[in-house]
């Protein structure tokens, strides 16, 4: 029996909404979706799936991490905000928002990263979809079987069963407890990938939601992301969703909060955004390929080539160069000139895109250029951070 008939027998009184908004991609999976499952629904953007979503609370939510007109985050927390018990599989090529949900817990079944056949969905959604409840039984015998069991059943005392507070809730109530205490708490964010980490207290807690006062700084860092983390002094953490803020008074209000498990990246292992004059060589098959740069740390970087006839596989152990900016040894002066570094990579990641193919390599950066490449990431760090302190004074 093949997938796609197993998943009919699964999912034909069940259905689906897929959110992309890449139509090609659309069109090759809603053939077999349309298929399998009793409904299905499309949106090509974040507003237009959340609103799909609260019309026909469907039973699955298949959903790219970068979509038009509402960050998929905010989208994916909406969602289970609706129905915690809702399926949600992400198919995505690597992105911000797909670093970001590795260190959240945030709800999703599973992550699926592009290129993906059909066959590994269902065969996913094979796995995640409770069976189809059996046919009811005729009256008659619903009406003997019933006799049968009162003739056997002695009557039992009932005890009513406490309820259970959701996690939400435990949340809510964990943040009450640091607002009474005034409590100081950490605010975690990030600015082009450098960490921005201040301290602050909770101001009031109203319904779902909760105000913190922060300093300018991570106020900024919460606009520009949407989110924050908070870590409380026993090490737990809390990641909600932006709703409001106040800059005046450096006042946030954040929604739909949750404890989760995270774990902070080493500082040579975190990586950063790479400035316009980083630039990257691989030599592969007798061919130099040129790649840009998005996010780099001293052991991985992030590359992209317009180059669409690449060969490269991942564990393809290779020769790389890198070119970059760098500030000479004398401080007084700022000229910069372009150094490169040499180093043996190894890839773990290859994704198509729609103009070319994005890559990741592990670095082992020969012993002549280790300095160089730390001093480079030292001054991109002091740079990043003194762009997002010049805007927090402003």
């Amino acid at each position: 029996m093949s997938d796609l008939i197993k998943l009919q027998s699964i999912a034909s009184t069940r259905s689906l909404l897929y959110i992309d908004g890449d139509k090609t991609t659309q069109r090759s999976y809603s053939v077999h979706f349309k298929k399998a499952f009793k409904n299905f629904y499309q949106a090509f953007d974040g507003e237009e799936g959340l609103a799909l979503f609260e019309k026909h609370k469907p039973d699955v939510v298949i959903l790219n991490l970068e979509l038009d007109k509402k960050d998929a985050v905010e989208l994916i927390s909406e969602i289970t905000d609706i129905n915690k018990n809702v399926i949600i599989v992400a198919i995505t090529q690597e992105c911000k928002n797909y670093d970001l949900l590795q260190t959240l817990d945030m709800g999703l079944a599973k992550t699926l990263l592009k290129p993906v056949e059909f066959t590994q969905i269902a065969h996913l959604l094979i796995s995640l979809l409770p069976s189809t409840p059996s046919k009811p039984k005729p009256a008659t015998e619903q009406v003997e079987n019933r006799l049968e069991t009162k003739k056997m059943e002695t009557p039992k005392k009932v005890v009513a069963k406490p309820r259970v507070k959701t996690d939400l809730e435990l949340c809510l109530d964990l943040i009450k407890q640091l607002q009474q205490k005034q409590t100081l708490i950490e605010f975690i964010n990030s600015y082009k990938g450098v960490m921005v980490l201040h301290s602050g207290v909770i101001e009031k807690v109203q319904g779902n939601s909760f105000y913190v006062k922060v300093n300018i700084a991570q106020a900024l860092a919460a606009k520009s992301e949407k989110q924050i983390l908070i870590k409380t002094i026993d090490n737990k953490y809390i990641h909600a969703q932006l709703l409001g803020v106040n800059l005046k008074t450096t006042t946030l209000e954040f929604v739909n909060p949750r404890i989760l498990q995270y774990k902070q990246r080493g500082k040579e292992y975190s990586r950063i955004m790479a400035d316009k004059s980083f630039k990257a060589s691989i030599y592969y098959n007798k061919k130099h390929i040129d790649f840009a740069a998005s996010y780099i740390s001293f052991h991985s970087v992030v590359l992209f080539t317009q180059d669409k006839d690449i060969d490269i596989k991942v564990g393809a152990i290779t020769d790389i160069t890198l070119g970059f900016d760098i500030s000479g040894p004398n401080a007084i002066i700022k000229d910069k000139k372009f150094t490169k570094v040499f180093a043996k990579c190894e890839v773990i990641r290859v994704e198509e895109k729609k103009d070319g193919y994005q890559i990741v390599v592990l670095l082992n950066v020969s012993k002549a250029g280790e300095r160089t490449l730390k001093k480079y990431l030292t001054d991109l760090e002091s740079e990043i951070t003194y762009e997002f302190q010049s805007r927090a004074i402003r």
